[in-house]
């Protein structure tokens, strides 16, 4: 079976990750596995990726240069579709979505689509979380809606998110399936250089740093756990939009000195159990 994997992307972030994962261990299993990576512009984040994927004998195809909603799109990727003629297209994310839809739609009714859902609208999440009351009223919500329709099959990576997708009326239920992320005990490739962790007790959070994430709470939470274990730090490990923010409010609030944002990083950390000291 030879399948496509197909995303716009500019980095390495939880999607990629996934499939950082999932290509090489299909491709172990005998799969004839590619990739296409889609950009606006010229991807320079996306060497890494590129190169552990060729590591593995994965090819990767890449359109740059284009609107996301370019018409110029539709035939360079109708054209590597032409060319791979894959038994199976996965799609990431909306923008993946959107396209591999309409072509479906107006040139090949055939494909076999499958799309990962990683994620819904940050803004409608940073605002109403997963509150589904306000949901129809988002653009997001209708454009899902309709790429779905040509959709063969889709997955969702949290149960919340399934929630979203099928209790939200975007997908039936019977086109749906919630795989959970896998659990490596090595990073499929490193982008980042190493942060020594604080010294004493601290508490970690990882993530992006968006909006939907909360660490707005968790630094007005701090404030109160700084009062009651001033000792105690916390390290924001991650990267996002809101970095410069964060940082302001937690300066802004007194706890530079509690607080560590490390950014994307590798953080090693080593203890030492109850078992081992026997």
């Amino acid at each position: 079976m030879k399948i496509l994997f197909v995303q716009k992307m500019n980095g390495i972030s939880g999607s990629e990750l996934y499939m950082l994962q999932i290509m090489p261990e299909l491709k172990k299993r005998g799969y004839d596995v590619e990739m296409l990576i889609l950009y606006p512009t010229p991807g320079t984040n996306n060497g890494r990726y590129i190169s552990y994927l060729a590591e593995h004998g994965i090819p990767t195809h890449q359109i740059y240069n284009h609107h996301a909603l370019s018409p110029f799109l539709y035939f360079k990727i109708i054209k590597v579709l032409n060319r791979g003629n894959y038994d199976l297209v996965q799609t990431n994310l909306i923008h993946a979505d959107i396209w591999l839809s309409l072509i479906k739609c107006f040139g090949k009714w055939k494909m076999k689509l499958v799309s990962g859902k990683h994620g819904f609208d940050t803004k409608y999440q940073a605002k109403y979380g997963f509150d589904l009351r306000h949901i129809r009223r988002y653009s997001y919500y209708w454009v899902e809606k309709l790429a779905c329709k040509f959709i063969n099959y889709n997955i969702t990576i949290s149960k919340a998110l399934y929630t979203v997708f099928t209790s939200g009326g975007i997908v039936p239920a019977s086109r749906v399936r919630n795989i959970y992320y896998g659990l490596t005990l090595s990073a499929p490739v490193d982008q980042s250089e190493h942060t020594p962790v604080p010294e004493g007790p601290y508490v970690l959070i990882t993530g992006r740093l968006l909006e939907v994430k909360g660490h707005r709470y968790l630094l007005e939470a701090w404030k109160k756990v700084h009062l009651v274990c001033p000792e105690l730090k916390l390290l924001i490990a991650g990267d996002g939009l809101l970095r410069n923010e964060l940082e302001n409010l937690a300066k802004s609030s007194g706890l530079e000195e509690s607080i560590t944002f490390s950014g994307m990083c590798e953080i090693r950390i080593h203890w030492w159990s109850s078992h081992n000291s026997r």
